[in-house]
């Protein structure tokens, strides 16, 4: 059995995913991430299927949603690149 959720990021500045060309415009997104649940243990536990960066449609595709798949690491460098002041 699959579990999804809708989880919501925020970037101040341009940012990058690894496996992308394109570099994505400061906002708030989406993040959808699926989960499966294991079975057999004696404890409940999930295990992470996939995470996508949910891009709203925009300028020539007003109804579309594309989803990007990233990594749940990927996803928290390019949050934690955001964070980080740029040197002077």
């Amino acid at each position: 059995m699959s579990l999804s959720s809708i989880q919501h990021v925020k970037f101040a500045h341009p940012f990058h995913l690894p496996g992308h060309p394109q570099i994505f415009d400061p906002g708030s997104y989406r993040v959808l991430v699926e989960d499966e649940q294991l079975h057999g243990l004696s404890f409940e536990a999930l295990r992470r299927i996939s995470t996508h960066l949910m891009i709203e449609g925009h300028g020539a595709h007003p109804g579309r949603t594309e989803l990007h798949a990233t990594t749940p690491e990927d996803l928290a460098a390019a949050l934690h690149s955001d964070q980080t002041p740029a040197a002077p």
